[in-house]
């Protein structure tokens, strides 16, 4: 068992048993039940982590990589990272704020990553109609 600290700290939390990376920034330094594990980044902004996690384009990835039902660890620990500049990172933070008070939605933080990764619009549809079925 890790020290209580670790779970008392700001943290990203990820539901286990699913088919997608869903995932969500505790700064309220609460405790989780064991249906969710967690993890702790130091060298990337967890705002930026949750935009890229919980999007379309990182859905796609996580079940072409893994055709798995449970999120493990070495599956969040093999997702891609951008190199993305400190300015990028917080254009995420914005983002990631803006979708906590509702005022934009995960499908423009999605656009965004399509431009970093050169994603066209028709590519873009392909992915959003593979994860949700319709391909």
């Amino acid at each position: 068992v890790a020290p209580i600290k670790y779970f008392r700290t700001k943290k990203i939390v990820y539901r286990f048993i699913s088919d997608k990376i869903v995932c969500v920034l505790d700064d309220l330094n609460n405790l989780v039940l064991n249906s969710a594990n967690l993890f702790i980044p130091y060298t990337y902004p967890m705002e930026t982590i949750v935009c890229l996690f919980n999007s379309s384009i990182y859905t796609f990835i996580y079940r072409k990589k893994f055709h798995s039902t449970k999120v493990l660890k070495s599956h969040i620990q093999s997702m891609p990272l951008p190199n993305y500049s400190e300015e990028e990172h917080l254009k995420f933070l914005g983002f990631y704020n803006k979708m906590c008070n509702g005022t934009i939605k995960q499908d423009v933080v999605d656009l965004e990553i399509c431009k970093y990764f050169g994603l066209s619009t028709e590519e873009f549809n392909y992915i959003k109609d593979s994860i949700n079925g319709t391909t």
